[in-house]
């Protein structure tokens, strides 16, 4: 049921961009995907989808700017009004279901529910975007590949676990401290230090990975981080990897002979310490 509804909102989206020979990708295509399907799931407005954006954006970039603490209390405020909205008139949605969630008498409170929205905002919108678009980039940086996946679209499957590996939407591990002492590739760590992961780098290890600079859609055996790992493995990495395959199928099917409108030099990457995703990413599509 759902794959489906993802593939109605796919080919809406390609249909909105027919006659247009060069389009913001991002803008157009691999943004407002993932940002209807959560907000169908969580049963937000169409008419809020552009404030989600621009919240969203704000967010992930993690800053002690006044521009970020406006977007949090604006944020904060829409949640409060839905929630009473919800909580008085449930609907067939998630935050209507979150919101009557209980167990032994215990419900969520307001401040977990912001929580609960807010990650499935970041983990369910965030790195999907940035699948598709650091995806369709490394697809247009490598012809072979791009023509090997358009003669076979069975590989699609194959293929993002391959772009999460090779250009992953999340750079960074959120923060870790250390739990003792210890020595790693002669770097001195001790108990209580702060830690950060390259997931990125860690995706680029030859020791697990063979020739780990080379896109290969048909690598067999990917255990790459771009979810993370263990208990912090990304809640929103299912439906990531379900709308990354329907989005560049879709793409390529309506659009087999897109290119790259903008030299890579000219490409800007959104400044974020946890996401990696371009600001915008210029295509042709005739």
């Amino acid at each position: 049921m759902l794959r489906g509804r993802i593939e109605d909102i796919a080919r809406e989206q390609a249909w909105l961009m027919r006659n247009k020979e060069t389009v913001d990708f991002i803008e157009e295509y691999a943004f407002p995907i993932p940002i209807r399907v959560i907000c169908e799931l969580l049963g937000i407005p169409s008419e809020d989808r552009l404030d989600f954006q621009r919240w969203s954006n704000v967010i992930v970039e993690i800053s002690d700017s006044p521009r970020y603490d406006e977007a949090m209390v604006e944020f904060m405020a829409y949640l409060e009004k839905m929630i009473e909205k919800k909580r008085e008139s449930p609907k067939e949605d998630l935050l209507s279901d979150l919101i009557q969630a209980e167990e032994g008498g215990d419900r969520l409170t307001v401040s977990e529910l912001y929580g609960v929205v807010m990650l499935l905002i970041v983990a369910g919108h965030e790195t999907t975007v940035n699948l598709i678009a650091n995806g369709l980039l490394a697809l247009l940086t490598h012809q072979d590949q791009l023509a090997m996946l358009k003669e076979d679209h069975s590989l699609v499957a194959q293929a993002i676990e391959e772009l999460l590996r090779f250009n992953g939407p999340v750079e960074f591990s959120t923060d870790r401290w250390a739990k003792e002492s210890f020595t790693f590739m002669g770097q001195q760590v001790e108990k209580g230090d702060h830690v950060i992961v390259s997931l990125a780098s860690a995706d680029h290890d030859p020791a697990t990975f063979s020739d780990p600079s080379t896109l290969d859609i048909t690598r067999e055996k990917s255990p790459h981080l771009a979810f993370g790992k263990g208990i912090h493995y990304c809640l929103g990495a299912p439906l990531a990897r379900l709308e990354g395959e329907i989005a560049l199928r879709v793409l390529l099917e309506e659009y087999p002979n897109l290119s790259l409108a903008a030299e890579l030099n000219e490409l800007e990457w959104r400044q974020s310490l946890v996401i990696r995703g371009l600001k915008q990413l210029p295509i042709k599509l005739l």
